[in-house]
């Protein structure tokens, strides 16, 4: 017991050591927009003319990790943005610590706004789309509609034990856990070989776009307030966690899916789908839970039509 009490204050100790760097330190790529929010990151392909798409990344995931697939995707007719949606990532970080889907819809919805981007479409993977449908459920007006890359909503998801929630609720206990887990560079590389069902796909510039936040200042810390108000909420009282919403959601919607999902299942993304008046699913074949990064080529071929469609009024 004393060994195992021992792994996360050994864990929380490296990364006083191994958290080194500002959040602006460079080479640090991509710009920065000051929003009511805070100072937010993204990084930006395609034609400032063209359609505005936003990306929004899953747990622990930064803007770089959504660059390849916008180098393929995106050209004069699609003004694509992905951002660092905090705490993950280079961009400032709430004081108060609260990511609850309604506080990062927030986030978005004043990106959106500080970059005057003219009803974007919100593209969000895995744990980006509590936000992602969020935003455009709640904001209307601000977002045309979203896609979701293997999204993780959480419909039928119990409520954290008070276990959970009385362990997160120590300040140093969810930090100790978070610099063991999500701000580990050892687990994330374990679990993206894990979730992808390619393992040669997880090189190691693909793991650095998921473990260079870990040497900012600050990461395991903030890691574990959003595991406590994001990861482990009960978002039932949302928007984007009332199965209602999605019958009333009248726009047309795309679901990109990995039949070889194991964290967010097909089945999930079909339950979606039946949920939307106006949905359609796509599926990759032998594709895990990341199949922007382990087929990029599949989903340009998904995105590009449904994106230029709405352009065209074609969707």
């Amino acid at each position: 017991m004393v060994l195992l009490a021992l792994i996360p204050v050994a864990c929380r100790t490296r990364t006083w050591f191994r958290e080194a760097e500002h959040r602006r330190d460079p080479p640090r790529t991509g710009s920065f927009v000051g929003t009511p929010s805070g100072e937010l990151r993204y990084q930006e392909r395609g034609g400032p003319g063209g359609s505005p798409v936003v990306f929004v990344g899953g747990t622990m995931a930064t803007s770089d990790s959504f660059l390849p697939l916008m180098d393929a995707l995106c050209d004069e007719r699609l003004r694509c943005l992905a951002l660092d949606l905090p705490p993950f990532g280079y961009s400032e970080r709430p004081p108060d610590g609260s990511y609850g889907r309604e506080q990062q819809a927030a986030r978005l919805v004043s990106f959106v706004r500080a970059l005057h981007l003219q009803r974007p479409v919100l593209v969000g993977h895995s744990f980006g789309a509590g936000p992602t449908v969020e935003t455009a459920m709640r904001y209307p007006d601000d977002v045309r509609t979203f896609v979701l890359l293997a999204g993780a909503l959480g419909l039928d998801a119990a409520p954290p034990s008070s276990a959970v929630r009385a362990v997160l609720a120590v300040p140093f206990l969810r930090t100790a856990i978070s610099a063991g887990t999500l701000a580990n560079p050892w687990v994330l590389r374990k679990s993206l070989t894990a979730f992808i069902e390619n393992d040669a796909v997880v090189t190691d510039e693909v793991v650095e776009r998921f473990a260079a936040q870990t040497r900012v200042e600050g990461t395991a810390e903030a890691a574990g307030r959003w595991a406590r108000t994001a990861l482990f909420a009960d978002e039932s009282g949302s928007a984007s966690g009332r199965r209602s919403s999605y019958g009333q959601y009248d726009r047309p919607v795309l679901l990109v899916w990995g039949d070889h999902d194991t964290a967010t299942p097909l089945a999930q993304g079909e339950e979606i789908k039946g949920l939307l008046p106006h949905g359609s699913l796509t599926v990759i074949p032998s594709v895990g839970h990341f199949p922007h990064v382990e087929a990029q080529a599949s989903v340009v071929a998904a995105l590009r039509p449904f994106l230029v469609g709405l352009q065209t009024g074609t969707e």
